[in-house]
């Protein structure tokens, strides 16, 4: 066979050199390289990057346990309660109108706080310091009260609040955060378009900055005489790893935890996966099993005794709405 014949089966020059770019490419994303006084590390960017192809960056995220289906331990009968993206997913037989829930971090759209106490009848506290949340709930108690509707999101995905003026009445608002200890705590606001939320944690470079109290939600289980709480959210931008460490420090007794890793949308850095990846197994070693996830990783955490009997109902009521989103229908 002659050289001319070979050439045949021989890719071109062209695909030769796109191939050694893609690896050069992805090997820059996964090269050691030394940081200034940390030792080597390796540069993550490609964890983050959309532009990388999936049968890379899945893998790889499985791989390292912070791919957002890692750990999952799904139950059968969820419930999608809230709007849109401030939802999320809760065992369907968790909660009944005896249940106590703490909602921290309300903003300008608290459809699922609502939801909450509009579906089960049960106790609802939110707590928010920063002046976005006070407003947006002021606001909705006065157009409620006076027997008007009141929209969040009106921008791009409106929701219009299907509660009524008694049983909004009976959710109490705590102008309060929730964080390690008793304090003051400075929170920044972004000013980013359509995301109205101070942070204690992120954006610290900003200009717009307001001073509010904050307590540790052991002492504030404490101030409203409960001895345990059936469901968590934590809905504050960064500050949640914080407040999940407490948690587990005073052993409170929380049936179930929903978490938004802020993270995601504003990483501090290239370690926003570990940082989560951290938290969640925390909660593990504390007892939880992680039941939901989004692609986001906005969480949902039960504590295994709950999630053994959760588990063991299963399949018992024929009319069991699994993984259905409660709030969306009743608005179509």
């Amino acid at each position: 066979m002659e050289w001319n014949d070979l050439r045949v089966f021989l890719p071109s020059r062209a695909r030769v050199r796109s191939a050694r770019l893609r690896i050069r490419t992805f090997q820059s994303r996964l090269t050691l390289h030394r940081t200034r006084g940390c030792g080597d590390r390796f540069s993550w960017t490609c964890l983050g990057d959309q532009s990388m192809h999936p049968w890379i960056s899945v893998p790889l995220k499985k791989m390292l346990g912070i791919h957002a289906q890692s750990g999952v331990k799904p139950l059968r009968d969820m419930r999608s309660i809230g709007w849109r993206r401030h939802s999320y997913h809760v065992p369907a037989q968790l909660l009944d109108r005896n249940s106590v829930c703490y909602c921290v971090g309300a903003g300008e759209d608290v459809s699922f706080d609502t939801e909450l106490k509009l579906i089960y009848d049960c106790h609802v506290f939110i707590f928010d310091p920063t002046p976005y949340g006070i407003q947006h709930f002021t606001q909705l108690k006065e157009h409620v009260e006076s027997g008007k509707t009141f929209v969040a999101n009106p921008k791009h995905t409106p929701y219009t609040y299907r509660i009524g003026a008694d049983q909004l009445a009976q959710i109490t608002y705590v102008p309060v955060g929730v964080w390690s200890s008793k304090t003051t705590l400075r929170f920044f606001d972004p000013q980013i378009n359509d995301y109205a939320s101070y942070s204690a944690c992120l954006f610290t470079d900003a200009k717009t900055v307001v001073e509010a109290p904050v307590d540790r939600l052991a002492n504030l289980m404490a101030q409203f005489g409960h001895a345990s709480i059936d469901l968590l959210k934590l809905e504050i931008e960064g500050a949640e790893y914080e407040v999940v460490d407490t948690i587990i420090e005073d052993r409170l007794d929380i049936k179930a935890i929903l978490i938004e890793f802020d993270e995601v949308y504003h990483p501090k850095d290239k370690f926003h996966h570990f940082r989560i990846k951290r938290c969640c197994d925390r909660l593990r070693a504390a007892g939880y099993v992680l039941v939901h996830s989004t692609p986001n990783l906005k969480r949902a955490f039960v504590r295994r005794d709950v999630y053994e009997r959760l588990k063991a109902l299963e399949g018992s009521r024929p009319d069991a709405t699994s993984l259905s989103s409660v709030t969306e229908q009743a608005q179509e």
